[in-house]
Parts: structure tokens; sequence; C-alpha cells
């Protein structure tokens, strides 16, 4: 209760730079399954939509940000391996 409570006063910016901490967790877990590209992204998105509906936040106005956050993320993993 007090995490959704604390959740529920957070202003967008707050709520934005927790979903980037929960994608970049989500990330990590990802890149350790046996997934596809396409397959670990769609987990990662996924794993954040559940983190924040659990605790009570509508982040429906976050998911396109949320999408180019990760596609940023992995275009600068894949040009560190290079």
């Amino acid at each position: 209760k007090n995490f959704i409570k604390a959740t529920k006063s957070k202003n967008a910016n707050e709520i934005w730079s927790m979903m980037m901490s929960m994608a970049d967790a989500a990330m990590k877990e990802a890149e350790k399954s046996q997934k596809t590209g396409a397959d670990k992204k769609k987990m990662v998105i996924e794993s954040v939509k559940a983190g924040c509906k659990s605790a009570g936040l509508d982040i429906s106005n976050f998911l396109d940000q949320l999408d180019a956050y990760i596609d940023q993320n992995i275009s600068f993993v894949n040009q560190m391996k290079k």
C-alpha cells in the first residue's frame, strides 16, 4: 500500500524516471533469456506495464516514449559490440 501511495503522488517526470529504471532492469533480465530481439523487447514492455499496473499507474501516455527508449538502448549496445 505504501508503494502505491508513493507512486500516485509522483509527477510525470518522476514516473518516467521510474519506468526507465524498470525498463533497464527488465532489459538485463531479457538479455539472459533465449528469446529473439523482438521477443525480448516485448518482454521488457510487458514487464514495465505489469509493474506500473500493479502500482496503479496509467502509463498509456508513455508507451511510445518507452518504445523509443528501449530502441535507443538496443542501438547503443549494438554499437558498443562492434
